[in-house]
């Protein structure tokens, strides 16, 4: 069973962006806390018509709360068969507004795609890059090891 929330860092060359992502199986898992939500990344199994139908009921109910959410439509499982369903995927995300990713999350293809997406979308700039994608609180313990050392440093070097 996967966790309900991972809560990551993109580490990038304007910044970390803290995201927290949900997992939302099904359209009972939307609540009102939902409305101070941006963006919206779906990722959808295209071999499997049930993903399809779950997407498009989060979508109505969330638009419900906050028709300002920006989606992003991720494929998932791009590198199994594709099928007539891709035709579908791209037609939803353009009903959307949103863009259309492919990814494999089995063989990482195009993995970093949508989060650069994301990235790009709240800096509002073309130049920004993912310098890597870190559990937060692997994150937090990074900056609680840096500054333990700095004090340490302080510390010696008192007069």
């Amino acid at each position: 069973m996967f966790p309900k929330q991972y809560d990551i860092t993109l580490r990038t060359n304007l910044g970390d962006i803290n995201l927290v992502i949900r997992d939302v199986p099904s359209r009972n898992d939307i609540t009102e806390n939902d409305a101070n939500t941006n963006i919206v990344m779906l990722f959808i199994d295209h071999s499997s018509a049930q993903s399809f139908a779950e997407a498009f009921t989060k979508v109505v109910a969330l638009r419900r709360i906050n028709p300002n959410i920006q989606y992003i439509v991720v494929n998932n499982k791009y590198d199994l068969d594709r099928g007539f369903r891709e035709h579908r995927l791209l037609t939803f995300a353009n009903a959307l507004n949103g863009r259309l990713f492919d990814v494999s999350v089995k063989t990482l293809y195009n993995f970093d795609h949508p989060l650069l997406h994301v990235a790009k979308s709240i800096y509002n700039r073309d130049d920004v890059e993912i310098i890597s994608i870190l559990p937060t609180s692997q994150l937090d313990a990074e900056r609680k090891r840096t500054r333990q050392i700095q004090m340490e440093s302080n510390k010696r070097f008192r007069y």
